[in-house]
């Protein structure tokens, strides 16, 4: 998996998980049932703490703009946004760090801001 940018779909497994969240709704699958089956698809992944963080703010920012979010998304990636634990991976680059920093406080005040769908 890559990782070009600090945005949040700037990494090949966001937009993995956008594409198959996307696609599960396109079929008729709810947001719980869509996000039930990305993380059992992304099992190993989501014992990763750096892809676990990306699959869970990915899809906030899926859900919170496709007017689906779930509590528990919302309240897993506030946890990651909170605990700045995702900020780690760019600690040997200040410039990306800050970026990344701002990018995470603008979702963070997006997700405050939605109301949960369900």
């Amino acid at each position: 998996m890559g990782v070009w940018g600090i945005n949040i779909f700037d990494d090949d497994l966001a937009m993995d998980i956008r594409d198959e969240y996307n696609n599960s709704t396109k079929i008729g699958l709810s947001a719980q049932e869509a996000t039930s089956l990305i993380v059992e698809k992304f099992e190993d992944e989501m014992q990763d703490p750096d892809e676990s963080h990306v699959i869970w703010l990915s899809l906030a920012a899926i859900q919170m703009e496709s007017c689906t979010l779930l509590d528990v998304v919302k309240e897993r990636a506030l946890d990651i946004i909170s605990s700045e634990s995702d900020l780690e991976r760019w600690l040997s680059d200040p410039d990306h760090y800050t970026g990344r920093k701002i990018i995470l406080e603008q979702l963070k005040k997006q997700l405050l801001q939605s109301r949960p769908s369900l």
